[in-house]
């Protein structure tokens, strides 16, 4: 019994030892220009057909700096909008992807590029799709402009402008 349980622990330590020494390292953190810039507290409106609300985002790096952490909150009136995603660089392809829940149990996934100064993804979930381009026009400004079809099918372009109120690491 006590032959077996030694051969037993010492085959499981190999096979542990030769699973990780199999396992790909990870990519190094992400830190492309615009990812690190975005990095912070933010504050703003957006102008829709619906009138103006008051936008809050706050941006972060998670998992060993793999991921941009996102959550973000809108209100119109009496409409409360709360979300959060995450956003990265495929490793192989340079292509912007990332993932987007809200409190209207709308699930997104998003792919995109970065182009220069601003970052343009194509989402698509269960409420639909939509383009979003968040532009860097300043130290610590920013555009975003979102579109997605209306109610009649016809393209609704919605914009405004955040400011950065804190800055983070």
């Amino acid at each position: 019994m006590k032959k077996t349980m030694v051969s037993l622990v010492v085959l499981v330590s190999f096979l542990a030892v030769s699973l990780m020494a199999q396992m790909p390292t990870p990519p190094k953190p992400l830190d492309t220009p615009i990812i690190r810039w975005m990095l912070g507290e933010w504050e703003g409106w957006m102008n829709s057909p619906m009138g103006k609300s008051q936008e809050w985002m706050a941006c972060s790096m998670g998992l060993n700096d793999q991921f941009m952490l996102i959550e973000g909150s809108s209100k119109a009136g009496t409409i409360k909008y709360h979300g959060m995603g995450a956003v990265t660089v495929d490793p192989k392809t340079g292509d912007s992807v990332g993932y987007w829940i809200d409190n209207y149990r709308g699930m997104f996934e998003g792919k995109g590029k970065e182009e220069g100064n601003k970052v343009v993804m194509e989402w698509s979930g269960n409420m639909g799709k939509s383009t979003r381009i968040m532009e860097k026009i300043g130290p610590d400004k920013m555009k975003i402009t979102v579109k997605m079809p209306g109610p009649d099918g016809k393209i609704v372009a919605v914009s405004g402008e955040m400011t950065r109120i804190k800055k983070t690491k």
